[in-house]
């Protein structure tokens, strides 16, 4: 759908998530996967009478635009339900015009080709269940070098992970 595109007005922007939301549920998406997200610029201070702070929706690589609401002639659900309409969904010249009239307008696009297979198996093992099958000696590195000269940053390290490790055992106990 290289035709069509979201421009996205975030002077408007509430920050209310309802976009994330209703995306979220039109898809399916599981926790930590999303079609579009909400980021805040600021706040931090222009000068001493003005502040920054934007709230930014910006759709990620697994947005499609809603293809099948928008083949069935509806808009995408994060367009229809958002609270401030700050979002507007149509042809990139139609929106193009729309984004010269104004300022604090973003104009998006999605990726061409095949969807993404969201759905694909992700390899969740743990750091520390991969490192407890290494048969041999492993020098952690923390944050500089004194890792690796056996310093304090070392054995803390150490320490750290052989909490993970009891806290596995005892997780791989209960179950």
């Amino acid at each position: 759908m290289p035709n069509y595109g979201l421009l996205i007005d975030y002077e408007y922007c509430s920050g209310c998530h309802s976009c994330e939301v209703a995306c979220k549920e039109e898809h399916g998406f599981p926790v930590g996967k999303h079609g579009i997200r909400v980021f805040n610029d600021g706040p931090w201070p222009i000068d001493n009478r003005k502040m920054n702070w934007n709230k930014i929706p910006i759709p990620t690589d697994l947005c499609d635009l809603c293809a099948d609401r928008v083949a069935k002639g509806k808009v995408p659900t994060c367009v229809h339900h958002c609270l401030c309409q700050a979002m507007k969904f149509g042809t990139i010249d139609e929106l193009c015009e729309d984004l010269k009239r104004k300022h604090k307008q973003v104009l998006w696009v999605p990726r061409e080709g095949e969807p993404l297979n969201w759905q694909e198996e992700i390899d969740t093992t743990s750091v520390v269940e991969k490192l407890k099958h290494v048969k041999h000696d492993i020098t952690y590195s923390v944050a500089d070098d004194s890792a690796l000269k056996g310093g304090e940053a070392n054995t803390s390290f150490k320490l750290a992970l052989q909490r993970e490790e009891q806290k596995l055992d005892e997780r791989q106990k209960v179950e």
